[in-house]
């Protein structure tokens, strides 16, 4: 019964960019905490020993389509030399599996060596991007990246809140557009390999109120709520063109969204029975 329901939805939604339209994901931070602990959970989950256990039972349940991540830390210890040790073996699980992954090449880490608010983080996260388009050559069709994952929220939790690395405050329109560099960069790098490839391009949506009885907020909190489209407004060159960046480098748009992600402008959560909480529905028609 799963397996012909599975079955039908496949053939009333016809993905052709992605092999199944449910998809699987596993977490692949990598950033500095505040108290400079370094995660990777891939490795802390157990999901680096157990991939190829962990792709079979996606491909029983039919889902084909995953999110995964490399670890750019892992792979460039040293300056310009790349082991790939950590990510062939899950990609070659991968493939066994028949499965289609997206592949996040910097999911809130970087390696030690480089300072991630000079052009040289720009300029080794391009080589890495373009080194990592080796897929190519393991035999993979049209593969799929997301160069920077969730770069709003890093912009936010390592630029303004000194959660994550870099550890900065009131710096997070500076780091968006260095990260937003560093993605243009990574993608024009890949294409240079590749012409085949696709980028997804992640980032957390929300909606803000202003509190009851403070209209005088309004303005504010609509201003800040329209900041979550800055992101692919820079990438897609409407905003800040001198980054660099054109209509072909927003190439598939992703969202992320959590309840808690409505609240009342420097106040509160929305809660879900709040006449101003918004149906998910209409956010992601506004997008």
């Amino acid at each position: 019964m799963q397996d012909q329901i599975i079955h039908h939805l496949l053939a009333i939604h016809g993905p052709s960019l992605f092999q199944s339209f449910f998809q699987a994901g596993f977490d692949c931070s990598t950033e500095w905490r505040g108290d400079g602990r370094r995660l990777d959970i891939i490795h802390s989950s157990g999901h680096e020993m157990l991939a190829a256990k962990d792709y079979a039972q996606l491909a029983d349940c039919r889902l084909t389509t995953v999110r995964d991540g490399l670890r750019w830390h892992r792979i460039e210890t040293t300056p310009g030399q790349y082991d790939w040790s950590s990510f062939l073996p899950m990609l070659h699980s991968a493939q066994a599996n028949g499965l289609q992954v997206i592949w996040d090449l910097c999911h809130f880490g970087w390696p030690a060596h480089l300072d991630i608010w000079q052009p040289a983080f720009v300029d080794s996260f391009a080589r890495f991007a373009a080194a990592a388009a080796l897929v190519r050559g393991e035999g993979v069709v049209q593969p799929v990246y997301t160069p920077i994952n969730a770069v709003s929220f890093w912009s936010w939790a390592g630029g303004d809140m000194a959660s994550i690395a870099p550890m900065a405050s009131g710096q997070g329109k500076a780091l968006k557009q260095q990260l937003v560099r560093a993605s243009l960069a990574a993608m024009a790098a890949i294409r240079e390999v590749d012409l085949s490839a696709r980028f997804l391009q992640p980032e957390p949506v929300v909606h803000i109120n202003a509190p009851a009885g403070k209209p005088e907020l309004e303005q504010a909190a609509e201003a800040l709520r329209l900041r979550q489209f800055e992101v692919w407004d820079m990438l897609c060159g409407r905003e800040m063109p001198a980054l660099g960046g054109g209509e072909e480098w927003l190439d598939i748009i992703g969202v992320g969204y959590r309840p808690g992600n409505q609240w009342f402008y420097q106040s509160e959560m929305i809660a879900l029975e709040d006449g101003h909480y918004r149906p998910f529905a209409t956010i992601l028609q506004e997008v």
